[in-house]
């Protein structure tokens, strides 16, 4: 298997489980590990040759051949090897047997220099690039850390109110990432069409930005209007090959609201010079103590509630069941080692 994605449900790991006539026993086969979760994406980089014997190395201008095969998800019941769970189901992974036209088909590509092509091409991108991104309006970080440019800083913090109306941000450093607050993806460098595009949200029925469309406009599209194929929530990489880009934009799920990871993204801690450290953080300690200042987990003590997690406050007949625990995992208390 070369590349592997499927949406973000937060099922990683697809066992079956087939009986073996020469064992006469069932035997566990494991059909999908360590799963992406985040998303179907529509491109993806090649770079080895799985059977290749020592180097993997493509070599320009031979022949590969791939097919793509989707995959179901159906565990209704968990299946175990005891009394209680001998009736639940034994092939919760389902591959496909047809494309959606026909027969799985086998794609063949061809590495090679572009260099060569129409009388010495240059290219001035590459798969993968990511452009930078103006906010004109609206809020959002497609789950992940956003880079303003400086210029953006720079008037954000002239004056009051230390903010910017249009910050540019930038794609970042992080290759096949970005820190822009949609991604806007190279696909095909030969396409590329210079210009400045407008990307706008549109909500039909007004139910919310999960279920809203975006449309594309302006640069080479002249009066053409791009609209994407799925909504928002579907948290598709959407192909525009006519201009050689994809759009992929996430309605992220609040903290709290957030089953994989409760909304955090990241945390760090920055020195100009890390031997001189000259500010760290208090150490957050779990338990009724003054030193429990990061009010995440399940924490909630009798007759300790000036220390209880966040919201762990306990019902008025005092029952621990009815509280609801915004952290209950303690995301928010490991963002840093030091606290």
């Amino acid at each position: 298997m070369v590349f592997q994605c499927d949406i973000k449900d937060g099922v990683t790991r697809l066992i079956n489980y087939r009986f073996d006539l020469d064992l006469q026993a069932v035997v566990p086969e494991l059909r999908v590990d360590n799963a992406v979760n985040d998303g179907v994406y529509k491109t993806f980089t090649l770079s080895e040759d799985l059977f290749a014997l020592g180097d993997r190395t493509m070599v320009n201008y031979r022949t590969y051949y791939y097919i793509a095969i989707a995959y179901a998800h159906n565990d209704y019941k968990t299946y175990s090897q005891t009394v209680d769970g001998l009736d639940g189901q034994k092939t919760p992974y389902l591959p496909s047997r047809k494309a959606p036209t026909g027969p799985i088909i086998r794609y063949s590509a061809i590495p090679h220099k572009t260099e060569m092509q129409n009388g010495g091409q240059v290219l001035n991108s590459q798969y993968g690039d990511h452009v930078p991104v103006v906010r004109t309006e609206g809020i959002g970080n497609n789950g992940h850390f956003l880079e303003m440019d400086q210029a953006s800083i720079d008037e954000a913090m002239s004056g009051a109110p230390y903010r910017v109306s249009s910050p540019r941000y930038l794609p970042g450093n992080v290759t096949g990432a970005t820190s822009t607050p949609i991604a806007v993806k190279v696909i095909d460098p030969l396409q590329v069409q210079a210009g400045d595009y407008t990307v706008m949200y549109k909500d039909s029925n007004n139910s919310g930005l999960g279920n809203a469309y975006w449309i594309l406009v302006g640069g080479a599209l002249g009066n053409d209007t791009i609209t994407s194929k799925s909504a928002i929530s579907s948290q598709k990489e959407e192909l525009i090959p006519q201009l050689g880009i994809s759009i992929t934009i996430k309605d992220v799920e609040n903290p709290w609201y957030d089953k994989f990871n409760n909304g955090f993204i990241g945390a760090r801690t920055v020195y100009e010079d890390y031997n001189k450290q000259w500010l760290t953080g208090v150490p957050s300690l779990d338990g009724a103590t003054y030193q429990n200042w990061i009010r995440s987990g399940l924490n909630a003590e009798s007759n300790q509630e000036a220390y209880y997690d966040y919201d762990m406050t306990l019902s008025s007949n005092g029952n621990r069941d009815d509280a609801r625990a915004l952290d209950p995992e303690e995301v928010y208390e490991l963002s840093l080692i030091h606290i």
